[in-house]
């Protein structure tokens, strides 16, 4: 299952009582949710999302670490089996980095429509009544965080083969 506007506002997460340390997350705005795989998630949430000014040499480590996240929750939840729940199995048995190539492509639309969205400028973005398709072409949201953004995932996309 796709949540398939996997971006941080979409996310609502709880603090420890010390207001520093994340102890949970819930995924909220489900609109969009369809049947695909879920890797076109991880990789719209980690370009979209995830502020690394090294994101482009760390892509696989962000794959590697959702997965072990993942894999540690499948046993905290005690889902059946956990040590078939590992990367290289998956990898192997699974193609979860083939996964990664053959869905990609496919996203770069979504990733570069949303980018103007996801990094707006907060006061540039109208009521949720103004707003409508014209938003996402709407020069105005964006600054020099955007481009840098939208430069970096074409120089992803390009070293990777997914273009």
């Amino acid at each position: 299952m796709l949540h398939n506007d996997l971006w941080v506002n979409n996310m609502m997460i709880k603090y420890d009582p010390d207001g520093k340390t994340p102890c949970s997350l819930k995924f909220v705005d489900f609109q969009l949710i369809q049947m695909d795989s879920l890797v076109r998630d991880v990789i719209f949430f980690i370009i979209t999302s995830v502020n690394d000014p090294e994101l482009e040499t760390q892509l696989d480590g962000y794959f590697e670490y959702y997965f072990q996240q993942l894999a540690a929750n499948m046993e905290r939840l005690q889902f059946p089996n956990p040590e078939d729940f590992t990367l290289e199995r998956w990898a192997c048995v699974f193609g979860f980095r083939e996964e990664i190539d053959r869905v990609a492509p496919y996203e770069l639309y979504h990733i570069v429509s949303m980018l103007r969205v996801v990094l707006a400028r907060k006061e540039s973005i109208p009521d949720q009544s103004e707003q409508d398709a014209a938003l996402f072409f709407n020069d105005n949201l964006v600054e020099e965080d955007y481009y840098r953004r939208l430069e970096v995932t074409l120089r992803i996309y390009d070293q990777r083969g997914w273009i």
